[in-house]
This record gives structure tokens, sequence and C-alpha cells, in this order.
């Protein structure tokens, strides 16, 4: 089947779009003088869940083996690195970013070695970060709060 970008388009914006009990799956926040646009991870957990069968069957599973409770919450990763876009050859500093992802420790270490365990929660330039008094701290704690 060849690739469709309309397709694709549609998906995207249908994804956006989609109303959760956690809101959004895009949300904001201000930071500083500047507005973040950042992956809720609750919001976009339960529409991965209902868009992936897979994943909502490994969840399901691994709940059964280790139940979450609020006495006995799953642990969540957080994990950020910095990533540079476009051409590997000619890196282009302007575009390096913070990029920050969110799983769980129960997945395990077989699991979490995978790119596909990881959820994106959101990305920033390193400017901007640079801009910020407290750098990449004053991310994670605006955002982690």
């Amino acid at each position: 089947m060849p690739f469709d970008r309309k397709k694709l388009h549609k998906d995207m914006v249908e994804y956006l779009m989609l109303n959760t009990p956690y809101g959004k799956p895009i949300q904001s926040m201000d930071l500083g003088d500047w507005r973040w646009h950042y992956v809720h991870p609750f919001a976009s957990l339960q529409m991965l869940l209902h868009r992936a069968p897979a994943l909502d069957d490994f969840i399901w599973n691994l709940h059964q083996r280790f139940p979450s409770s609020p006495v006995r919450p799953w642990n969540i990763i957080w994990y950020t690195d910095e990533a540079t876009s476009g051409n590997l050859l000619k890196q282009d500093p302007s575009k390096k970013s913070w990029v920050m992802y969110w799983s769980f420790a129960e997945f395990g270490p077989e699991v979490l070695c995978r790119v596909c365990a990881w959820f994106h929660m959101g990305m920033v330039r390193v400017r901007r970060v640079d801009e910020m008094a407290s750098g990449m701290t004053a991310v994670s704690y605006t955002h982690l709060t």
C-alpha cells in the first residue's frame, strides 16, 4: 500500500482533536515569557491504548501481574535527551532540542531497552532552555508539577 499523506494528515488532526478525561493529547503551559506545547502523558496514553490493541493487551497483562493502586502505584521514569534534527552530516546547532520521554519502570529492562517502550512527552529548543534562569531544571519542574 503506498504512503498516503492525506490520510496521515487526517489521522494526525483527528489525534490532536481527540478529547479524553485528561483533555486533549496536545496541551500547553507558560514557561516564562513563552508558551510551550507538549504531549499530555495520560491523555496520550489513553488514546494510544484505544488505538493500539497490542499495547493495550501488554499493559493489561502487566497490570494483572503487578497491580497499580493508590497505595502501590507504578513507577514513572522521566528521560531527557538532546537531539539535533536535519542532516546528520551537516548539523545545525540552532536546531538542537531537548526531547522528553516517559515510561513505566514495571515494563522491565527487556522492554525498556526498546524505543517503542518510551512515550514522547515534548521537546523544546536548546536556545529556549538556555534563556531560562534554571534551564532544563525549570522545564522539568514546571512539567512535572
